[in-house]
Protein backbone atom coordinates (compact mmCIF):
# COMPACT_ATOMS: atom_id res chain seq x y z
CA UNK A 1 0.00 0.00 0.00
CA UNK A 2 3.29 1.89 -0.04
CA UNK A 3 4.31 4.50 -3.19
CA UNK A 4 4.22 1.43 -5.89
CA UNK A 5 1.17 -0.34 -4.33
CA UNK A 6 -0.67 2.85 -4.86
CA UNK A 7 0.58 3.30 -8.45
CA UNK A 8 -0.43 -0.22 -9.09
CA UNK A 9 -3.75 0.32 -7.82
CA UNK A 10 -4.36 3.01 -10.38
CA UNK A 11 -3.51 6.23 -8.99
CA UNK A 12 -1.59 8.90 -11.44
CA UNK A 13 2.12 10.12 -10.23
CA UNK A 14 0.68 13.29 -10.64
CA UNK A 15 -1.60 12.65 -8.11
CA UNK A 16 1.39 13.61 -5.81
CA UNK A 17 2.22 16.68 -7.10
CA UNK A 18 -1.10 18.41 -6.65
CA UNK A 19 -1.21 19.77 -3.02
CA UNK A 20 -4.94 18.76 -2.52
CA UNK A 21 -5.16 15.37 -4.04
CA UNK A 22 -2.12 14.35 -1.54
CA UNK A 23 -4.06 15.83 1.19
CA UNK A 24 -6.94 13.28 0.33
CA UNK A 25 -4.43 10.32 0.37
CA UNK A 26 -4.83 7.81 2.84
CA UNK A 27 -1.51 6.30 3.88
CA UNK A 28 -1.69 3.10 5.97
CA UNK A 29 0.77 1.83 8.04
CA UNK A 30 2.55 -0.09 6.02
CA UNK A 31 2.75 2.41 3.84
CA UNK A 32 4.30 4.97 6.40
CA UNK A 33 7.15 1.92 7.57
CA UNK A 34 8.06 0.85 4.07
CA UNK A 35 8.38 4.97 3.07
CA UNK A 36 10.53 5.40 6.24
CA UNK A 37 12.59 2.65 6.26
CA UNK A 38 13.27 3.12 2.08
CA UNK A 39 14.02 6.55 2.95
CA UNK A 40 16.79 5.84 5.73
CA UNK A 41 18.46 3.32 3.14
CA UNK A 42 18.66 6.16 0.84
CA UNK A 43 19.76 8.41 3.57
CA UNK A 44 22.77 5.98 4.46
CA UNK A 45 24.04 5.99 0.56
CA UNK A 46 24.81 9.79 1.49
CA UNK A 47 25.89 10.11 5.46
CA UNK A 48 26.87 6.55 5.81
CA UNK A 49 25.32 3.44 7.40
CA UNK A 50 23.27 3.41 10.65
CA UNK A 51 25.12 1.92 13.80
CA UNK A 52 21.70 0.94 14.44
CA UNK A 53 19.48 0.59 11.69
CA UNK A 54 16.28 -0.95 13.24
CA UNK A 55 16.64 1.44 16.88
CA UNK A 56 16.54 4.28 14.22
CA UNK A 57 13.71 3.16 12.23
CA UNK A 58 11.61 2.02 15.48
CA UNK A 59 11.79 5.70 16.79
CA UNK A 60 11.64 7.55 13.40
CA UNK A 61 8.39 6.03 12.60
CA UNK A 62 6.75 6.30 16.59
CA UNK A 63 5.79 10.16 15.69
CA UNK A 64 3.57 9.21 13.76
CA UNK A 65 1.75 6.40 15.47
CA UNK A 66 2.21 5.83 19.07
CA UNK A 67 0.32 2.74 18.98
CA UNK A 68 2.50 1.03 15.78
CA UNK A 69 4.11 -2.24 16.84
CA UNK A 70 7.53 -2.09 16.66
CA UNK A 71 8.97 -3.68 13.37
CA UNK A 72 12.73 -5.30 13.83
CA UNK A 73 14.45 -5.89 10.61
CA UNK A 74 16.86 -9.25 10.80
CA UNK A 75 20.24 -8.23 10.27
CA UNK A 76 20.79 -10.21 7.10
CA UNK A 77 18.24 -8.68 5.50
CA UNK A 78 19.52 -5.13 6.43
CA UNK A 79 22.98 -5.82 4.76
CA UNK A 80 21.51 -7.57 1.72
CA UNK A 81 19.24 -4.41 0.93
CA UNK A 82 22.02 -2.37 1.76
CA UNK A 83 24.42 -4.50 -0.96
CA UNK A 84 21.62 -4.26 -3.41
CA UNK A 85 20.49 -0.61 -3.40
CA UNK A 86 24.61 -0.17 -3.76
CA UNK A 87 24.44 -2.24 -6.88
CA UNK A 88 21.35 -0.93 -8.21
CA UNK A 89 22.61 2.73 -7.86
CA UNK A 90 26.01 2.24 -9.47
CA UNK A 91 24.13 0.46 -12.13
CA UNK A 92 21.97 3.31 -12.60
CA UNK A 93 24.96 6.12 -12.41
CA UNK A 94 26.89 3.79 -15.17
CA UNK A 95 23.71 4.68 -17.59
CA UNK A 96 24.56 6.36 -20.83
CA UNK A 97 22.39 9.61 -21.16
CA UNK A 98 19.18 8.55 -22.76
CA UNK A 99 19.20 4.67 -21.75
CA UNK A 100 16.87 3.37 -19.37
CA UNK A 101 17.50 0.89 -16.72
CA UNK A 102 14.65 -2.09 -16.09
CA UNK A 103 14.25 -3.72 -12.96
CA UNK A 104 12.54 -6.97 -12.05
CA UNK A 105 11.17 -8.48 -8.87
CA UNK A 106 10.54 -11.91 -8.23
CA UNK A 107 7.71 -12.49 -5.52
Amino acid sequence: TAFNGMINSGMDIRDFENRERRAAITVSDEACYAENVANLFLMETIQGELEDFNSVQQNSFRPFNQQAVKMTIPNEKINATRTLLKKLLKKWEELPAGETMELTFEP
